[in-house]
């Protein structure tokens, strides 16, 4: 039996270049784009935090703001003297209040008096809480609701009308106005962050007051309670909670399948308030998908242009001594007179290809000069001798 004897791969002084090079640059490269894939993530998500936070803080802000002014309005017209005289008619009175309501772009303004009994058309309000609360001496809002007289959303802003318009004497009665009911919706529906983004409003008993989803205020949802029943919105509860504990921070849930970032803080000027701006996470997979193939790419142009200068390099460096080895190798079978490569760099392989082809010619000399010697001995010279001695150095 003829034994197959296994031919070594043959190995190439540019191939272990080539290899050198990549095994000392690939995992450099590796590591540093696997960190600034993670570098990308994270400041993604730095960003995004902060982003949706101050964005919340701004929301809270403008509310508050908006609230102020309303809040004002009706502690100034309490503050007016012809409100609470007794001289002054009511049709004028009216005239006066259906001049602010015009002018703040209201829905109805109205003076209660002592008794709770609304001037202008005669409605009892001395059970309703933004009554007690303007008597007591209180400026007060209250949260949005249905009305009980037309059923529909509205909001209430009282102050207490004083006494001969003298501020923190006696209560003569309240000063309410009504807001447009879709004042809060309007504000929230603002707000946008990203193609997916929301805002809603909670009050202090965790009922949405405000949101860019109408329907959710009309049914006054209150995720809290939901939450008892549905197991998919506790999470969600638990940061109501918080809000509703007048926190600010940022977080994380997901509903239906969809997870979302929700930042939130409080709103000043109202009944513990709370503003929430949530999104959907996929609205930022796509920027940090973007960034990750960005990377990908660069780190892929990253290898080849390894790859083409460990190449190069190695064609530079292996390829003239390949060709010295192989001139050399014919030398050793006798061809004296193959030209030998001529290398044209300024480098060591300039010195071996220079190197080789004086070999190959001193050799080449020296057999001819053998040959020479030994035909002139062979035909009875013996006095002869080489031509050339600094040759056989």
């Amino acid at each position: 039996m003829k034994r197959k004897e296994k031919q070594k791969k043959k190995v190439t002084i540019s191939g272990r270049i080539k290899k050198g090079m990549l095994f000392t640059a690939l995992p450099p490269i590796a590591i540093l784009g696997i960190i600034g894939i993670f570098l990308n993530f994270f400041n993604q998500q730095y960003l995004l935090k902060k982003t949706v936070q101050e964005t919340a803080i701004v929301a809270a802000q403008e509310i508050s703001q908006k609230i102020l002014v309303y809040q004002t309005l009706a502690y100034e017209t309490g503050s007016i003297a012809r409100l609470s005289s007794e001289t002054v008619s009511t049709e004028d009175k009216k005239e006066l209040i259906d001049q602010k309501v015009k002018k703040y772009e209201l829905v109805e303004g109205a003076i209660v008096d002592k008794n709770g009994i609304n001037i202008f058309n005669g409605i009892d309000c001395s059970e309703r809480e933004y009554f007690k609360q303007a008597m007591a001496g209180n400026t007060y809002i209250s949260e949005p609701s249905p009305s009980k007289t037309t059923g529909e959303m509205s909001m209430m802003i009282s102050a207490p009308l004083w006494k001969d318009g003298i501020p923190d004497s006696e209560v003569v009665g309240i000063v309410m106005y009504i807001p447009n009911p879709d004042f809060l919706n309007n504000i929230v529906s603002d707000i946008k962050i990203s193609k997916n983004s929301g805002a809603y409003i909670l009050d202090s008993n965790g009922i949405t007051i405000a949101d860019t989803d109408k329907e959710n205020v009309e049914r006054q949802e209150n995720i809290e309670e939901e939450a008892k029943t549905t197991r998919s919105l506790k999470k969600l509860a638990k940061i109501h909670k918080k809000m509703r504990a007048g926190e600010s921070g940022f977080s994380s849930y997901t509903i239906r399948g969809i997870k979302k970032y929700i930042a939130y803080a409080p709103i000043a000027n109202t009944n513990g308030w709370s503003a929430g701006v949530n999104t959907y996470a996929t609205d930022y997979v796509g920027v940090l998908i973007v960034a990750v193939i960005i990377t990908i790419v660069l780190l892929v142009l990253a290898v080849v242009i390894v790859m083409r200068i460990s190449s190069d390099l190695g064609d530079r460096i292996g390829g003239p001594i390949r060709l010295c080895a192989e001139r050399l190798n014919l030398m050793s079978q006798g061809d004296f007179h193959t030209e030998s490569p001529d290398i044209q760099s300024e480098d060591e392989t300039k010195i071996l290809s220079d190197s080789t082809a004086q070999i190959v010619s001193t050799m080449n000399y020296i057999i001819l000069d053998i040959e020479y010697l030994l035909r002139e001995m062979a035909g009875g010279n013996f006095n002869v001798k080489e031509k050339d001695e600094d040759k056989y150095i």
